[in-house]
């Protein structure tokens, strides 16, 4: 009886070592594909960040420059531009904006019609 239990734990022992080591290698697998899948959202994220800001950016510019041609800034344009001054530093842009920022603030504003 001696020599049949212990094959059966040799046996037991083996099979343990087998479904431990397959379920290592699984943890590993599932662990470097969730790695590879949080690297490309984090791409992506990076990417949208960047186009916003881009988006944001020329906007800015475009509101100013029209107001430059105009003489003056409508009351409503006042507000958005502070919105999306706020939104573009928040996204991580630099102070490339803040002067152009600021000459749209001290413009003549437009009063509300109405």
């Amino acid at each position: 009886m001696d020599n049949a239990m212990q094959f059966f734990f040799s046996c037991a022992s083996a099979v343990f070592s087998a479904v431990i080591a397959y379920f290592g290698w699984w943890f590993k697998k599932r662990d470097g594909e969730r790695q590879a899948s949080e690297e490309i959202r984090h791409r992506e994220y990076e990417a949208i960040c960047s186009g916003l800001r881009a988006m944001l950016r020329d906007r800015i510019i475009q509101l100013y420059e029209e107001c430059v041609e105009k003489g003056n800034t409508p009351f409503y344009a006042v507000q958005n531009v502070t919105n999306m001054y706020q939104a573009y530093h928040d996204l991580g842009g630099n102070g490339a904006i803040t002067e152009i920022y600021h000459k749209f603030m001290h413009m003549p504003q437009k009063p509300k019609e109405g």
